[in-house]
């Protein structure tokens, strides 16, 4: 053995082509957790982002957008722009609501942002008296998977009650974990009342709404200790339908008459003005779009609603449609065939072509390592948290060309050694360094 060999037969290298039973033992390792860790991953269109961030929003409604920004927006902003935690604020100015979005800081307790923000904005008493109750919620990272249209010859109603049952039955099918029905307006209670009603009970606008703003509202009573627990007490009277608000009483007379809503107003339990106009295939639609917050799989979820799709469309009425669109699985689905395909017809041509000019075990091997680094990485990503989506994909079609051009030329350097008369164990070793 000359000086150079014995200097290459000596290394990482050397050692597991001197040691093949250690070689084959990572081999078969990377074998196994390339294969189960696949099933692991999580497979979704992009990459998700990661980002926890506390959101307030304030009613106002009739309000413009500017008075929104100054008297909504600029003193959520003034009340907590100074706590701990925050990276980023944000604020959008709507036509009857103010929106503030906080970015919270990586590593920082999202759950004691929350509740200082909620603290924060439940003290402040300079909100206009129409506003409502601000909502301080937390919004979780989330990746889209697919929309369903519901679609066919039906009113505003009946259309939005249809999607609300099928939200609620997709929401219990493996991988969808939040659903949220679009395309329709908010439902809105209005009162209408007659100036020729104000007159003839004697009343003014605003006693109303007072009359309203009293009754219709939820309050805590207290609270009753006992050995056997605590019993927590609150008064019920939050008006939701036409029926609660038209037995609002508005007046009581000496003689104990009373005057409900009911009698000198007309209640309309509809939707809010609003103009949106919502098709599909040029039928009135209202549109379910699904979502996952944890351990996404688009091409298994989406298999499993369409399947659900097929089973509920026969029990729907007579013209409506209920129809897959927006499914991101399909482009994901066709970079991992695309990938699949190339990966394979690498493989073989490479095996081809060095089965014409090399030995046929070194052209086995050398294809064999091809699929071995592809599982090594799968094996390696959950660890590191990336999914299979549509970047990851990218990054593997574009060293899938390294990888292959590598295989080549590592065969080649081996084979060249061997024809040199070196033995095959040293020959590898010298030809995956030099």
């Amino acid at each position: 053995m000359s000086a150079a060999s014995k200097q290459h037969s000596k290394g990482f290298l050397a050692w597991f082509v001197h040691n093949p039973i250690a070689a084959n033992l990572l081999m078969m390792m990377i074998l196994v957790g390339g294969f189960t860790g696949l099933s692991g991953l999580d497979k979704e269109m992009f990459p998700k982002v990661n980002k926890d961030v506390v959101q307030v929003v304030v009613p106002y409604p009739g309000a413009g957008p500017k008075e929104v920004e100054e008297q909504i927006c600029i003193r959520v902003e003034e009340a907590i722009h100074d706590l701990d935690g925050i990276e980023e604020l944000r604020s959008f100015a709507f036509q009857g609501s103010g929106r503030v979005e906080i970015d919270v800081v990586d590593g920082y307790d999202t759950q004691k942002l929350l509740n200082d923000v909620k603290s924060r904005v439940d003290a402040i008493n300079t909100f206009p008296v129409d506003s409502e109750r601000p909502e301080i919620k937390d919004i979780l990272a989330r990746t889209q998977i697919l929309s369903i249209a519901v679609a066919g010859p039906l009113n505003e109603w009946d259309l939005k009650n249809l999607a609300e049952e099928i939200r609620d039955e997709v929401t219990e099918l493996p991988g969808v974990t939040l659903a949220e029905i679009g395309g329709t307006r908010p439902e809105e209670v209005s009162v209408e009342i007659p100036e020729e009603s104000l007159r003839q009970y004697q009343l003014r606008f605003n006693d109303v709404v007072e009359a309203i703003r009293r009754s219709s509202i939820n309050l805590p009573a207290g609270e009753v200790r006992e050995e056997a627990g605590d019993i927590v007490l609150q008064t019920r009277g939050q008006a939701y339908d036409r029926e609660d608000f038209e037995k609002i009483v508005v007046l009581r007379n000496e003689d104990g008459t009373q005057i409900y809503l009911g009698d000198i107003a007309r209640i309309n339990d509809g939707f809010a003005e609003k103009d949106l106009v919502s098709k599909f295939n040029g039928k009135p639609a209202v549109f379910i779009n699904l979502f996952n917050t944890r351990n996404p799989d688009v091409i298994t979820t989406s298999e499993a609603v369409r399947e659900y799709i097929k089973e509920k469309v026969p029990t729907l009425q007579q013209g409506v449609e209920l129809v897959v669109w927006r499914d991101l699985s399909v482009y994901l689905g066709s970079r991992i065939d695309l990938l699949l395909h190339n990966a394979l017809g690498g493989l073989i041509l490479v095996f081809v072509l060095l089965v014409f000019f090399l030995r046929p075990a070194l052209a086995f091997w050398v294809a064999v390592g091809i699929g071995i680094s592809y599982l090594g990485a799968l094996w390696l990503m959950p660890y590191f948290g990336i999914s299979v989506n549509v970047v990851s994909m990218f990054a593997f079609l574009l060293i899938l060309g390294i990888v292959v051009d590598d295989a080549i030329v590592v065969g080649e350097s081996v084979y060249a050694h061997y024809e040199r008369g070196l033995s095959g164990h040293e020959s590898s070793a010298m030809g995956a360094k030099s």
